[in-house]
């Protein structure tokens, strides 16, 4: 069963990353999809560049290649941290910040087209997956900002 799911997960991201690629937000497209986590990861607020790094998963070297092309692009703007002038904290840019903002609202349309053809049955079984999906999240740890008001209830 664990393996159905995983699959059909994969086919839904292989939908929305096809769906994306036809929006319309081209500048959005001119982003690699490394500078595109770090300016999501970085909508959550600034943090130091080993932080980004370890985050996603890259060594540190990446991740500064990244951010120094996002730097240049005028979405991330670095400063010294002023406890520890070894370290670097990033932040989104205004644009940065709009960039962010284009690639969420880009995921809500995408989900919005798959879901209007469906009926109010089906919308309630996949609200009722995601409450348990978003459940088990907060119960392994994730910080879960906008949570349905049932969403951590103990039935499905």
């Amino acid at each position: 069963m664990l393996n159905a799911v995983s699959e059909s997960m994969r086919g839904l991201s292989q939908v929305f990353h096809r769906r994306f690629r036809d929006t319309n937000y081209p500048d959005i497209f001119d982003l690699t999809m490394p500078q595109c986590r770090i300016v999501l990861f970085l909508a959550e607020g600034p943090t130091h560049m080993t932080r980004i790094a370890s985050s996603l998963g890259i060594a540190l070297p990446s991740a500064t290649g990244v951010v120094d092309r996002l730097v240049e692009r005028s979405l991330v703007h670095r400063t010294e941290d002023p406890d520890d002038r070894r370290h670097v904290i990033c932040s989104l840019t205004k644009l940065g910040l709009d960039m962010a903002t284009s690639l969420y609202e880009t995921d809500v349309e995408i989900l919005n087209s798959l879901l209007a053809p469906l009926t109010a049955e089906e919308l309630g079984v996949i609200l009722e997956g995601m409450k348990l999906l978003l459940r088990s999240a907060v119960e392994q740890g994730d910080p879960i900002k906008a949570l349905p008001s049932d969403a951590t209830s103990t039935h499905p």
